[in-house]
């Protein structure tokens, strides 16, 4: 793999992570655009009503979202080559209605955000993942 071929993969595979384990679908639906580091800014604070762990609801997607700004995110994705386990840890903040997660390529990914007595709603144009704050 030549050098352009390193950086597309430093670039697509946090969107991919993100991806799968923040919201699932069918990978064979989805075109994966590599975007540049400007396409969403990281803007934001850390809201303490996020700060904790969250899992949906068959714990196949978990998020521990730190007071420090970080997040540890772990769950399994389908991929095309079956089922991978993820683990990596990353930025977070939050922006009104926006949850924003940044890998440490420096690629923002954003969510639409939604919180209600039953948790946390993440949501993309594709995917919405639903959320409960673990005890």
């Amino acid at each position: 793999m030549g050098p352009a071929g390193s950086i597309m993969k430093r670039i697509l595979v946090p969107i991919l992570i993100l991806s799968a384990v923040v919201g699932c679908s069918n990978p064979d639906d989805e075109v994966v655009t590599a975007p540049t580091q400007a396409t969403v800014p990281f803007e934001g604070s850390v809201d303490k009503k996020l700060v904790g762990s969250w899992s949906n609801d068959d714990k196949s997607q978990n998020l521990d979202m730190k007071e420090d700004g970080t997040v540890h995110i772990h769950g399994f994705a389908n991929t095309p080559k079956g089922k991978q386990e993820i683990n990596d840890d990353m930025e977070w903040k939050a922006d009104g209605e926006k949850l924003l997660f940044k890998a440490k390529t420096g690629v923002v990914q954003q969510y639409k955000m939604s919180m209600d007595k039953d948790g946390l709603e993440l949501k993309t144009s594709k995917t919405t993942t639903k959320y409960k704050k673990n005890p």
